[in-house]
């Protein structure tokens, strides 16, 4: 059976550590409770190494925001002070960057500030989705209910991101192999044949001429060709640091064959996951809307949420202003209206969130089936073109010797 080194709360707030044997960590859980404490984290042991893993710790360089919403939502509900858990989470931690972090808004917090206050006064301060959740859980006097649902946003976020890049490292790393192969080919393999066509001239054929010709040019102007990536990246980069060019590419994004019915139903997730996480922690549609601006990752999503949110506030229904932002699938706003007639509008967007991200991981599945086998027959042609090239050049030369 598994074993666990957990972190739990007594009901005084003392924070206590052990190990557990459990089938599963909603066990350790369970148990816990059942015992009277509150649990905070745990880590499972891998037995055969002895060490434990690093699954639910946060030992790296950088402060890991998810992990410490969790943390400090359990603390709360354990009913320690807001001031008491960011002491204990900064003496606990085994980060530096994280306990000098949550250090400065510990003395922010006993300085008198609100915490929502703390968080935008940062170094780098957290989004404003974060920052105005937190102020509706302070306004209600529910922020342990509220840094709950947000650790479970965020959570939610990673996994489905993170599934996003486990689907898209093959089709690269292939590419990267193949276009490797192919720079290969072309300024080492081929250059060796080069000296043995040197006395052919003109009677090459045209397809080794070609080879031969690309080869050379690799080999003598190969930095100019990276000085132009390189230029080209940092163009591409200046445009989009604008939000008024980042608005043409993204709309041009959408109307893309497969790209844009990606990129589509991801911002629609979020948007649906982000405005019913804000709805569930009791702040009104019309407030709600202008937080979910910043978490689309799409500009023209984001001028049509803003968009939303003044036509909402005017009194008009989220549905029909979705089904005339243009940007929105039109099962959203359809399954949106029925949830409001119902009055079921928080549960329905979760219901919309889950939806289309199951569809996000089935169109980048597809996308993938699709684009390894075509990587693979491209550079196979072109591998094979420069081989036919040699062979027949070989051919040529000993037609031309005989």
């Amino acid at each position: 059976m598994p074993a666990f080194d957990y972190r739990a709360a007594k009901p005084d707030g003392e924070v206590v550590h052990g190990r557990l044997e459990a089938s599963s960590q909603d066990e350790l859980v369970q148990r816990l409770q059942a015992d009277g404490k509150i649990f905070i984290s745990a880590r499972s042991v891998d037995k055969a190494l002895n060490r434990p893993s690093k699954l639910g710790d946060w030992r790296g360089s950088k402060f890991n925001v998810e992990l410490f919403t969790f943390e400090l939502a359990a603390l709360l509900k354990a009913g320690v002070t807001l001031s008491r858990a960011l002491e204990l989470l900064a003496n606990l931690s085994g980060s530096r960057a994280t306990a000098q972090v949550v250090t400065k808004l510990n003395e922010a917090v006993r300085g008198g500030a609100s915490f929502s206050a703390a968080l935008e006064v940062l170094d780098q301060p957290l989004p404003p989705f974060y920052i105005g959740l937190v102020k509706a859980g302070e306004a209600g006097g529910k922020l342990d209910q509220t840094l709950q649902e947000l650790a479970t946003y965020l959570q939610r976020s990673r996994v489905l991101r993170e599934k996003l890049v486990s689907a898209l490292i093959y089709p690269l790393m292939l590419l990267i192999v193949a276009l490797s192969t192919l720079v290969l080919m072309l300024t080492v393999v081929v250059p060796r044949f080069a000296a043995l066509f040197a006395d052919a001239g003109e009677t090459l054929p045209l397809p080794t001429q070609a080879v031969l010709f690309i080869g050379d040019f690799l080999l003598q102007s190969g930095w100019v060709i990276a000085l132009m990536f390189g230029f080209a990246a940092l163009l591409v980069r200046h445009m989009l640091s604008s939000r008024e060019n980042r608005l043409v590419v993204h709309r041009a994004i959408l109307h893309l064959p497969l790209v844009g019915s990606l990129a589509s139903r991801l911002a629609t997730a979020r948007f649906a996951r982000a405005l019913s996480t804000l709805i569930n922690s009791g702040i009104p549609v019309a407030r709600a809307l202008p937080y979910c601006t910043a978490v689309v990752a799409n500009e023209a999503f984001s001028k049509a949420v803003t968009e939303l949110a003044r036509e909402v506030r005017a009194g008009e229904s989220l549905s029909g202003a979705m089904a005339r932002a243009g940007v929105f699938p039109e099962l959203a706003h359809n399954l949106l209206k029925v949830g409001e007639e119902t009055g079921a509008l928080q549960s329905m967007l979760e219901h919309v969130a889950t939806l289309y991200e199951s569809e996000v991981e089935r169109l980048l599945t597809r996308a993938v089936t699709l684009v390894e086998p075509a990587i693979i027959v491209i550079i196979g042609g072109l591998v094979g073109g420069m081989i036919y090239s040699i062979i027949s050049a070989v051919l040529a030369v000993n037609e031309i010797v005989l």
